[in-house]
C-alpha cells in the first residue's frame, strides 16, 4: 500500500509523499538542526575584555564535534531528496543539508549547497534564507571581500524578506567590528534591533551596542545600553560586566559621576554571588577613587583588589602599575620601584 501510493500521481498519493517526507525526516532534521545551534551557541565562550561577536557561532575547528549529529541530517535530507523528489519539502531538504554542513565545519560544502538553492528557488524566502546562510559561513571563513558583496546585494535586494533583515544587518556590525569600524558597527545593529526578538539575542546587542558607545566615548548612550541589558535579568556574566563596564562609563561620561559609580560598585561588593570577583570589583573603586583624585582611596582599594579573590594576572598587574604610578607622581620613587 506504501508503495502504491507513494508511487502513484494521485491527490492521495502526493498528500502522502509531502506527509511522509515532512514528519519523518524534515521535521527531525530540523529538531536536530536547532538542537545543535542551540548546544553551539551556549558553549561559546565569550571574552568580555573585548568587543564581543555578534554572530557566537563558533568557527571551523569548534564545529567539527558536530560531525555525528549532522551525518544523521545530511541521510535523512539526501533521502527526501532520492526517493521524494516531488515532495513541496525537497526544497528544505536541500537547505538542511546545507544547514548540516555549515553546523559540521564544512563551509565550502554549505556555500556550494546554499547557492544550489538560491539558484533554484530564486526570489523566494528559502532561496534568501540560504543568501543569508551562504554569509554566515563567509564570515566564519573570515572572507570579508565576498562577506561584503552579499551584504551590498541583499541590502539592494527589494524583496529582501523582512524575518532576515535582522541576519542581514547584524552580519554587516559583524565585519565592521572586526574592521574596527564602530560607528557603522553601531549603524548597522540599531537597524537589525527592531527585528530582534529573542531575551538572549536583545541582551547580547544591547551589550555590544553599549561597547562600541563606550569605545567610541559616547558614555551616556553606553550607560542607557548597560542598563537595559541589567533589566533584562541577564545571565551572572552579561549582569557583572554590564554593572562594572556601566561604572566606568559613568566616571568617564560628561558629568563624571563619580558617586553614582562608587555607588554601584560598593552595592556589587554587597551581592555574595560577586564575591569571586572582588578583585576586579576594587581595581575599578581603586580607577574611580584615582580618577576623583583621591588618590589615599584609590592606593587602598588597588591593594585590596591584589589581595581579594578572583586577582587574574592581567588585574594583579595592573593594580601594581597603577600603585606604583601613584607612588611615583608623588615621588615616592623608592616605593613605586
Amino acid at each position: 500500500m506504501i508503495g502504491v501510493l507513494s508511487g502513484c500521481n494521485t491527490w492521495v498519493g502526493k498528500q502522502y509523499v509531502n506527509t511522509f517526507a515532512r514528519y519523518n525526516r524534515i521535521y527531525h532534521s530540523e529538531k536536530q538542526i536547532r538542537s545543535t545551534d542551540k548546544t553551539v551557541k551556549e558553549s561559546f565562550v565569550d571574552d568580555f575584555n573585548k568587543t564581543l561577536p555578534i554572530l557566537n557561532l563558533g568557527n571551523e575547528s569548534s564545529l567539527k564535534g558536530n560531525g555525528g549529529d549532522m551525518d544523521n541530517v545530511l541521510k535523512k535530507t539526501s533521502r527526501v531528496i532520492e526517493k521524494f523528489p516531488k515532495s513541496k519539502w525537497t526544497d528544505n531538504a536541500w537547505f538542511l543539508m546545507g544547514q548540516s554542513y555549515f553546523y559540521r565545519g564544512d563551509f565550502f560544502a554549505a556555500i556550494e549547497t546554499f547557492e544550489f538553492v538560491s539558484s533554484k528557488y530564486k526570489k523566494t524566502n528559502i532561496a534568501y534564507q540560504a543568501n543569508l546562510w551562504t554569509l554566515y559561513s563567509y564570515i566564519l571563513m573570515v572572507k570579508e571581500s565576498e562577506s561584503l558583496a552579499i551584504i551590498s546585494k541583499l541590502k539592494n535586494e527589494k524583496l529582501f524578506p523582512k524575518e532576515y533583515k535582522k541576519g542581514l544587518y547584524a552580519c554587516a556590525a559583524d565585519i565592521a567590528i572586526k574592521q574596527d569600524k564602530p560607528t557603522l558597527a553601531i549603524d548597522n545593529l540599531l537597524l537589525a534591533m527592531p527585528f530582534v526578538k529573542k531575551k538572549d539575542e536583545k541582551i547580547r546587542y544591547n551589550f555590544i551596542l553599549a561597547q562600541l558607545y563606550q569605545n567610541a566615548d559616547s558614555f551616556e548612550k553606553a550607560t542607557y545600553h548597560y542598563k537595559k541589558v541589567i533589566k533584562y535579568n541577564p545571565p551572572y556574566d552579561f549582569n557583572f560586566n554590564a554593572q562594572i563596564n556601566m561604572a566606568s562609563s559613568l566616571v568617564q561620561s560628561e558629568g563624571q559621576s563619580y558617586k553614582k559609580a562608587k555607588s554601584l560598585l560598593n552595592t556589587m561588593l554587597k551581592d555574595d554571588k560577586n564575591i569571586d570577583y572582588y578583585s576586579r570589583i576594587y581595581y575599578e573603586l581603586g580607577k574611580v577613587d584615582e580618577l576623583s583624585n583621591n588618590t589615599k582611596s584609590a592606593l587602598s582599594n588597588y591593594k585590596q583588589s591584589i589581595h581579594e579573590k578572583g586577582n587574574t594576572n592581567i588585574i594583579r598587574t595592573n593594580a601594581y602599575n597603577a600603585i606604583g604610578t601613584i607612588y611615583f607622581n608623588q615621588k615616592n620613587y623608592l616605593i613605586a620601584d
